[in-house]
């Protein structure tokens, strides 16, 4: 597993738009935190990145922000109190919750899950199935004994994009199709330099760095046909926690995008999450902060004005960090009662 760490000490460009954040002088570090976040150039990398640079400018926190980390690896850290804030996922703390999926083997899963508690969600985006149109591939059947990026190894998307592609296809991976295992900066690189027919992942749409590969390669994005959208295992599919239906336009990626219709595939929600070890003064600004500066937030990129209020709680699963609630609950935000913290029922 490749992860680059980085320590963001003053103003950080995540490489698009974090330009039109307005920061001012860091103050000298009082605490120090970790924080867990995916490749850069997806929407939780630049999510986390805008937000450390918001809270670092007002409050005397220094924030390591890791990234590239799977979300299943940095929710079981975060339970351990091994990362302060991480991306969380509904499924994958389900999972946890439940000792199944990638936590099957962990006798100590359902103990560990008690540990993890949400501050806010937001959209990851879309899966995306990406192909070059000069490989021939047209549908998600043409997959077929093709060499295909799905996610990192035990990661709550390579559980999903199999489970898409099985439910579409019948296709199970290494039987059907060749998995590669890779971190997702590696894999984007890899489908770049050809080494890959296939590179599936949830972000924003359009995601920054196909937008730079349909600069120059004519690409096409795979889907379900709209057909097998009422097949119980594909519906199935978008009942699942934190999951929806998504629809990606033709030509959001330029004139090199080749699709002349529609896209339907999977969607999802994910969120910020913390543990209970991390004090409540210290949640309770951190979420102060994203709220009281949605404005500047939503100014990094589009996609975030998804970022607010009605939204807050969307698709969550786990409980509130007591920082959170106190926020939310003095905010006169309608907490779902399942989200409210057990120390606070």
């Amino acid at each position: 597993m490749i992860s680059a760490s980085i320590k963001i000490i003053a103003k950080f460009s995540a490489g698009c738009l974090l330009s039109a954040l307005a920061s001012g002088p860091v103050m000298a570090a009082e605490k120090y935190f970790k924080m867990d976040t995916l490749a850069p150039g997806s929407s939780p990398y630049v999510f986390s990145v805008a937000l450390v640079d918001l809270v670092q400018t007002q409050y005397p926190y220094e924030i390591q922000l890791s990234s590239g980390k799977a979300a299943s690896r940095s929710t079981l850290d975060a339970a351990k109190g091994n990362v302060d804030f991480y991306l969380s996922a509904p499924a994958i703390d389900l999972s946890m919750e439940q000792g199944t999926d990638m936590f099957a083997k962990l006798a100590d899963a359902p103990e560990l899950y008690k540990k993890v508690r949400s501050v806010v969600s937001y959209p990851l985006g879309a899966y995306q199935f990406v192909v070059y149109e000069d490989s021939g591939i047209k549908s998600l059947a043409d997959l077929k004994g093709k060499k295909v990026f799905i996610g990192p190894r035990g990661g709550q998307a390579f559980s999903s994009a199999t489970s898409l592609l099985e439910a579409v296809t019948g296709y199970k991976p290494n039987e059907d199709y060749e998995v590669a295992f890779y971190d997702w900066s590696t894999a984007i690189q890899s489908f770049q330099d050809r080494q890959i027919d296939a590179y599936i992942g949830p972000n924003t749409v359009p995601y920054s760095q196909l937008s730079q590969i349909a600069l120059s390669d004519r690409i096409r994005l795979l889907g379900i046909p709209q057909a097998l959208l009422d097949k119980p295992d594909v519906k199935s599919l978008f009942s699942m926690p934190g999951k929806s239906l998504e629809t990606i336009p033709p030509a959001v990626y330029g004139e090199n995008q080749t699709n002349e219709a529609d896209v339907y595939t999977l969607g999802a929600y994910v969120g910020l999450g913390t543990h209970v070890g991390v004090d409540e003064e210290t949640v309770y600004n951190v979420t102060k902060t994203l709220f009281d500066n949605l404005p500047e937030l939503h100014q990094t990129a589009p996609w975030m004005k998804a970022i607010n209020r009605d939204n807050a709680f969307r698709q969550m699963v786990t409980p509130l960090h007591l920082g959170a609630y106190r926020f939310y609950k003095e905010g006169g935000f309608e907490i779902p009662e399942a989200l409210v913290p057990p120390q606070a029922r």
